[in-house]
């Protein structure tokens, strides 16, 4: 099985509730078969949503969202309470992902960010704060994403 195939079929797993002691033949077939099932879900109607969605649709059945749907909910719900350069910082955030996926919400692309944004992490932080402070609000609009 192809390596994407694989962590996605890992995912799907854990959320049909399968476990290493029931890892056999007929869970691969059938979480291979969620796989297939969820690249179809993915592509109705030319709906640009993620993993976390075909997951949602095949545990609880629930729609999927756009991810400009999800960028436009964490912009009215998420931004609040911060100034207005971490709003402009984490806006930059929330149209990468619409544009790229969940990839761009990894930990580790904070740095990439803060160094195309801000030319560095030391000019990032006399405009946005600490790294700490930084990191939190990168995590906290992930959560308005997803809720």
């Amino acid at each position: 099985m192809p390596p994407v195939i694989g962590r996605q079929v890992n995912a799907i797993s854990l959320v049909v509730g399968c476990d290493d002691d029931t890892a056999n033949v007929e869970d691969g077939i059938f979480a291979q078969v969620l796989f297939i099932h969820a690249q179809h879900i993915r592509r109705r109607g030319g709906v640009k949503s993620d993993i976390f969605d075909v997951l949602a649709y095949v545990r609880f059945t629930l729609d999927p969202m756009s991810r400009s749907e999800r960028v436009e909910g964490a912009k009215a719900t998420g931004l609040d309470g911060y100034e207005a350069e971490m709003r402009d910082f984490l806006s930059y955030v929330l149209q990468a992902y619409e544009l790229e996926g969940i990839q761009e919400l990894a930990p580790h692309r904070i740095s990439d960010f803060l160094q195309i944004r801000y030319g560095g992490t030391n000019d990032a932080k006399r405009v946005l704060g600490s790294i700490p402070e930084i990191r939190g609000a990168f995590i906290g609009i992930q959560k308005h994403l997803f809720s």
